[in-house]
Parts: C-alpha cells; structure tokens; sequence
C-alpha cells in the first residue's frame, strides 16, 4: 500500500519535479538564493495543486513564471 506522499509524488507532472530539480542544482547561488528558490516552487506547487483538485486547470504553469509575479 502507498502513502499519500507517494501517491502525489507519483502524480506531479514530470516537468515539473525535472525543473524544480534544475532550480536546486543551479551553481554560483548563494545558500540563501537557493532557499527562496525553494520556497516559492513548494509554494507555487501547493497552489497549482489546490488548483487542480478544485478542478482548475491551472497545473500546467512553470514555476519559472510564478517566481517572476
């Protein structure tokens, strides 16, 4: 049986864990660049997922462009 974690992870759109992986990898970022980086995609994630169990369709949107907003 699978956690729900697992269940989720295994539903978040390929792209997007390959580009929140590159955003971590990314060298000559500070600690402290890296952090914000982080937060905004877990956040980004959380309401593009919120989005799409409330039907929208929303879930497609980068996190390139929300961090620009």
């Amino acid at each position: 049986m699978q956690s729900s974690r697992e269940r989720e992870r295994e539903e978040e759109p390929k792209n997007y864990r390959e580009k929140v992986e590159d955003m971590r990898a990314v060298e000559g970022r500070s600690e402290g660049e890296n952090r914000v980086l982080r937060a905004i995609s877990s956040i980004h994630y959380g309401i593009t997922n919120l989005q799409a169990k409330a039907g929208g369709q929303e879930r497609n949107c980068t996190v390139r462009y929300c961090a620009l907003l």
